[in-house]
């Protein structure tokens, strides 16, 4: 009766991160943006939501061990999609022995699952592999310093950092057949922790303040488990309502805030421009010097001479927001299109915003625009942006 119950409560908790997946990466597979970061991301989470959803249905269900199988072929594939993943968050190549290693692994290890089935040496080796890439990764974030990107992306890799090494554990108790313990697979709960993570950093870039958060959390929820535990008289489950009562709060906030997490972060760009803008009073020079970093650039057409005004004039002919990867839309002429995309690639920027001014003069704001983050909703921003940057005084 115990084993029924603990692996019934062990599907319960992958269905739940799996609700929590396909409702996340719905949402971001209707994002405006359609970038690398974007696709590799909506890779993992499709692997992550079949591979819960799938097992989850298996340990309540119990389909065989042809289902069974499946599922750890599928799981033999995440570690290497989670390096690309990381590879590209970082915006930079990590060691080919590496990429090699993942890649070998992941694809021997599917190919060999495939063949021979589940047996307690190739699970053996499945848990080494996602220890080995996951303390791999660790290594990579915490060795990468002065990465060239936005505040709040920093602060993922910094959450994603901490996340890596507290899902280690989480994960090896998938495996507890092979370790011969007995305890509650807790793989689905680390995953979940992630994808809050990615949900819930955009509140702030304060750090210890998210952890701050996430420790009232754990708090609140282990005195609510122990008051449901006492009025239900079910001691011994205490640590099985506990997981179900933060894991409810985490598909809760997932659900409430998916939408707003992407918004919050595209505005914080924005807000961090206008504040900028002000602070200079409006003139140039002083702008210039409250720019922190490469955060962004504020180009007149003067600064811009070594490039072809009138062409720039053809391809932002509206005042407006503009992407690097819309330029091949906006032009079919080769000449204007390189030229336009040497603009973004000698600043290192993504995005820019097109001033036009009186007498054929103008502004180009360029800036590195947050991944995945939608611009549908920030039209007033940028009007405010264009409207002060109209102002500004050289």
């Amino acid at each position: 009766m115990i084993t029924e119950f603990s692996q019934k409560f062990d599907g319960a908790i992958n269905i739940i991160t799996a609700l929590a997946i396909i409702f996340y990466a719905v949402y971001m597979n209707f994002s405006e943006k359609n970038n690398g970061l974007r696709k590799r991301l909506l890779f993992l989470l499709t692997l992550l939501g079949s591979l819960c959803l799938i097992r989850g249905g298996n340990y309540v269900a119990d389909f065989g061990p042809i289902v069974e199988n499946f599922v750890l072929i599928i799981a033999s594939i995440i570690p290497l999609s989670l390096f690309l993943l990381v590879e590209l968050m970082l915006r930079r190549h990590l060691p080919l022995s590496m990429k090699l290693f993942a890649g070998i692994t992941s694809l021997l290890l599917a190919v060999c699952l495939l063949i021979f089935g589940a047996n307690k040496y190739l699970l053996f080796l499945l848990m080494s592999d996602y220890v080995l890439i996951l303390l791999s990764i660790v290594g990579v974030l915490l060795t990468n310093k002065n990465l060239d990107l936005q505040k709040n992306e920093l602060t993922l890799i910094k959450i994603n950092t901490v996340i890596m090494i507290l899902i280690i554990p989480l994960i090896v108790t998938d495996f507890k057949k092979v370790l011969g313990i007995d305890t509650i697979r807790l793989g689905a709960f680390g995953i979940l922790f992630f994808l809050y993570a990615l949900v819930k950093v955009w509140e702030s870039i304060d750090v210890k303040g998210g952890f701050a958060r996430l420790f009232y959390l754990l708090c609140f929820n282990l005195i609510s488990a122990a008051i449901f535990c006492y009025l239900f008289e079910i001691y011994q489950y205490y640590f099985h309502v506990f997981i179900v009562f933060i894991m409810l709060r985490m598909l809760s906030d997932i659900l409430i805030y998916t939408r707003d997490s992407y918004d919050k972060k595209a505005q914080e760009l924005a807000l961090s421009i206008m504040d900028v803008f002000i602070a200079g009073e409006l003139k140039i020079d002083s702008i210039k010097k409250k720019i922190s970093g490469n955060d962004f650039f504020i180009l007149s057409k003067k600064e811009l001479a070594d490039y072809n005004s009138e062409r720039i004039h053809f391809v932002f002919n509206e005042r407006g927001l503009y992407f690097k990867s819309e330029t091949t839309a906006l032009t079919k002429d080769p000449d204007i299109r390189d030229e336009i995309l040497h603009i973004y690639e000698d600043f290192d920027c993504n995005a820019c915003i097109y001033v036009k001014l009186f007498n054929n003069d103008f502004f180009l704001i360029l800036f590195k625009w947050p991944d995945m983050a939608p611009k549908s909703k920030l039209q007033k921003e940028i009007f405010l942006i264009q409207g002060l940057a109209s102002q500004i005084k050289e």
